[in-house]
């Protein structure tokens, strides 16, 4: 377990993805109570059970987005008694699990500590066309930190060598963001905006995604940057301009054209 700040732990897996090497990272966040949540859960041996009872109790199973959920059924027969949440879409898939709830505004639980909200329109380019991953992603206010799953990658020099090959070539070495596909999926661009909007109100400065570098500051700063293709759509720029504002509050029209 990597230790970001004093309630936020990851903990990264090797995972391989169309036969590339994309890895896999696991958020815990640790509650007033001490009982944790586990975003995008994965395969959790005895080792690290042993480690995670050490700061805290398994409460929450979250299954951000329509990818992360291939360790959800054997976290939650370690952790039975754990609620567990899901993004829009998955709930049938798993209507044998007992506690299952959808992921929609934040219950009570831990509203208090942590908000969210569904990236809606987000896509990835699949052979058969493009599929919206119903992404929540979380904002946890005590340590302004931002929890993404899919809806951004850093890579960086710590990714795997053919990654880091291919974010070179195609200009994405070290920048926060999607690729070229994910952009091009994106068909609800409007609705992608809005969700990107809500995000960016939060006054997160550290960023945790599932794949890629750790963000430890100026997030806000590199993922308003990361997402200029949305932000600079010519259509939008009313929009941004009236929704958008940096942390003093100033209409922040450096962020899109005019």
């Amino acid at each position: 377990m990597k230790k970001l700040n004093s309630n936020i732990w990851t903990v990264d897996r090797k995972q391989q993805y169309h036969g590339q090497e994309v890895g896999a990272r696991m958020t815990i966040i640790r509650l007033d109570n001490r009982k944790l949540m586990l975003i995008s859960p994965i395969d959790i041996d005895d080792t690290l059970a042993t480690e995670l009872s050490a700061y805290g109790e398994v409460a929450y199973i979250i299954a951000p987005n329509l990818y992360h959920h291939l360790y959800l059924r054997t976290c939650c027969q370690r952790y039975f008694n754990a609620k567990v949440y899901v993004a829009r879409g998955l709930a049938d898939k798993y209507s044998d699990i007992s506690c299952i709830t959808l992921l929609s505004t934040p219950p009570d639980d831990w509203a208090d500590s942590i908000d969210q909200v569904e990236f809606e329109g987000y896509a990835v380019q699949e052979l058969s066309g493009h599929v919206e991953l119903n992404e929540v992603v979380f904002f946890h206010k005590e340590t302004k930190t931002l929890i993404l799953t899919d809806t951004a990658y850093h890579i960086a020099a710590s990714s795997p060598l053919l990654n880091k090959l291919i974010a070179k070539a195609v200009g994405l070495y070290g920048v926060l963001g999607p690729t070229a596909l994910e952009k091009f999926a994106t068909k609800r661009k409007q609705d992608a905006l809005k969700s990107l909007l809500k995000v960016l109100e939060w006054p997160f400065d550290s960023i945790v995604m599932a794949h890629g570098e750790i963000i430890q500051s100026n997030g806000r700063e590199k993922l308003i940057n990361g997402y200029q293709w949305l932000l600079n759509k010519p259509q939008f720029n009313k929009k941004v301009k009236s929704t958008l504002k940096d942390s003093d509050g100033k209409a922040a029209s450096c962020y899109c054209c005019g």
